[in-house]
């Protein structure tokens, strides 16, 4: 019976493991992604600064460049934290599993 119930917490732990390795790719992929993004964004807002400075409208360029810059200063410096959870329900279930040694 102590064979059988180590065999099946053994089997837990690992589909436990094999799931938050998976987790963890996915949130990779999710994050290269976003980082993707957000440079051709950037890079599509320089350029329309770029081409308003060589139509003649400084001003326009200036708006355009800095609201990017004041973006991507926020984006960097507030950053995307790890919230801790209020209450019980949203803590991951996988947190209170106890480790066999």
């Amino acid at each position: 019976m102590a064979e059988k119930n180590a065999d099946h917490r053994q089997a837990m732990e690992s589909a436990i493991l094999e799931a938050n390795i998976e987790a963890g790719k996915r949130k990779h992929k999710e994050i290269t992604k976003g980082q993707l993004f957000g440079i051709i964004s950037v890079l599509a807002s320089f350029s329309v600064a770029a081409i308003a400075l060589f139509l003649g409208n400084p001003a326009t360029a200036a708006t355009i460049s800095g609201t990017t810059v004041v973006g991507l200063v926020t984006a960097f410096v507030t950053g995307q934290k790890p919230r801790k959870p209020k209450n019980k329900q949203e803590n991951n279930e996988t947190d209170n599993i106890p480790v066999s040694q």
